[in-house]
């Protein structure tokens, strides 16, 4: 019994001994200076024994190794033609199980992690490495640094059972933006495909689950998954955080994917906003102030929607453009747009009808601030581009809305799906007169109380502008015939 219980004990230490035990290293840079990183192993300025780790930078495509501060963080640039990326090694041959990265405030947390070619999703913010090197880098499509305060790295100095590194690709036709009733009350889930480098892992399968961020307000019930499709309940609004999971085996590491879907809580226009803005200092106020103050998602449709029938475009009106400022008039009440570089002028016309059934938008965060209302947008949040037809494919906006996935439509494509709108579409083309042709339809319907909507390749003193937001049944529009524009029109 005794020699039993010995080769017993024997044979248990024997097996924890074919085991290493995990242990962890931090990687900070520590200095007391800004510098750059020398492209040769830096792994003592990041506090790391240079014997055993290896910490390289490379410039990419820029002039500069990536940065040191002396705040105590370190920085990967962005470059179109490659970003700065820092590489760690092991130099004994230890193997890299885990990496958890800290960032210096989430503007700068778009990093690209990397192993062998393939790329690497955090699981709950740590990275499954399964190898004896990692490469950070700059996942960025704009000019924005990755600053990174440390990286805890878990590792086996004796090596361990090595698995196939897999990734989750999403593909198909989804979206990131949502608004009930605009957009239904549910929308597909993405193409998830399980990946080990290039090759698709046969029989993987990635199952979806979804995560109400803190910014979440329960609608009428809580938001599912099921056949393919998310559901979201009328009422809600928020952050959804969407996740494929493979499960991995004992050949295939796990892995994920998330991506955030954005609900917003619609308004069809200026009266739908207004309407819901409670009176401040009343009692509607005091109880929902600190609300309003957070402010919350909202997209703002401009126009009417009939009952149980199709949107009709109903026009705003740009009447004041400064700096950060962006004020729109309709027939009922004034909102303010706050945000830089939104692309208005004093005078454009909004509508949000293009045409079809199709309802464009204005997204942004709608809140409060000193008691005013507003609606904070930024050129992200704006969901399509109208241009003229002299804006040829190649002018750098217009590269940028189609990198981003922005419809991008021609101005006349725009007045056209508005003028469908009204009863008495009067277009006035020709080689030469039209400006002054269209002046004087627009006097003569002025004159008649017609109260019409104008748009004039020119300023006409009766109106001090080229153009005017009417409420009658007729639009008079200059329809120029430069690329065959006027053929979008529907007079």
């Amino acid at each position: 019994m005794n020699k039993l219980l010995r080769y017993l004990f024997v044979a248990l230490l024997a097996t924890f001994a074919g085991f290493a035990s995990a242990e962890e290293v931090t990687m900070k840079y520590t200095g007391t200076t800004t510098s750059n990183m020398t492209g040769n192993n830096d792994a003592a300025l990041f506090g790391l024994d240079a014997t055993a780790w290896s910490v390289v930078g490379s410039k990419g495509g820029g002039t500069n190794f990536p940065g040191l501060n002396q705040a105590g963080d370190f920085r990967l640039y962005y470059n179109a033609n490659g970003s700065s990326t820092v590489t760690v090694s092991s130099l004994t041959g230890k193997l890299v199980n885990t990496i958890k990265l800290t960032f210096t405030g989430t503007s700068y947390n778009n990093v690209s992690v990397t192993v062998d070619g393939s790329k690497v999703d955090a699981n709950e913010g740590v990275y499954t490495i399964n190898n004896s090197s990692f490469i950070l880098g700059n996942a960025n499509t704009g000019n924005t640094q990755v600053r990174i305060k440390d990286v805890v790295i878990e590792y086996t100095a004796g090596g361990g059972e090595v698995k196939a590194l897999t990734n989750v690709e999403l593909s198909g036709d989804y979206i990131t933006r949502f608004t009930t009733g605009k957009d239904g009350d549910e929308t597909p889930l993405p193409t998830a495909t399980v990946k080990s480098g290039s090759a698709t892992v046969e029989g993987a399968e990635a199952k979806w689950s979804l995560k109400m961020d803190d910014n979440w307000v329960l609608g009428e019930e809580e938001p599912s998954i099921g056949n393919g499709m998310v559901y979201i309940p009328d009422g809600s609004h928020g952050n959804l955080v969407l996740t494929a999971k493979y499960a991995g085996n004992d050949t295939y590491e796990a892995s994920s994917k998330s991506y955030t879907l954005k609900v917003y809580k619609g308004y069809q226009n200026i009266k739908d906003v207004l309407e819901q803005f409670p009176t401040v200092g009343g009692d509607s106020w005091v109880t929902k102030e600190a609300d309003w103050n957070r402010g919350y998602q909202a997209s703002y449709w401009q126009v009417d929607m009939p009952e149980g029938g199709q949107p009709k475009g109903k026009e705003a009106l740009v009447t004041y453009v400064s700096g950060s400022y962006t004020y729109i008039k309709d027939d009922y009440g004034t909102l303010l747009l706050y945000g830089s570089g939104l692309g208005f002028k004093q005078g454009d016309i909004i509508s949000g009808d293009l045409g079809e059934g199709k309802i464009g938008a204005v997204y942004g965060t709608l809140k409060a601030y000193n008691g005013l209302l507003e609606m904070v947008v930024s050129k992200e949040d704006v969901e399509f581009v109208v241009r003229t037809a002299a804006v040829h494919d190649d002018n750098p906006e217009i590269i940028e809305a189609r990198s981003r996935g922005i419809p991008v439509f021609e101005r006349t494509q725009a007045w056209g799906a508005i003028s469908k709108d009204y009863a008495n579409a009067l277009c006035i083309c020709g080689t030469h007169g039209k400006t002054t042709t269209t002046s004087m339809c627009t006097h003569i319907m002025m004159a008649a109380d017609k109260d019409p909507t104008v748009m004039i390749g020119g300023t006409l003193p009766l109106l001090k502008a080229g153009h005017r937001v009417g409420h009658g049944s007729t639009i008079i529009m200059e329809a120029c015939e430069y690329y065959n524009s006027f053929l979008s029109f529907h007079p």
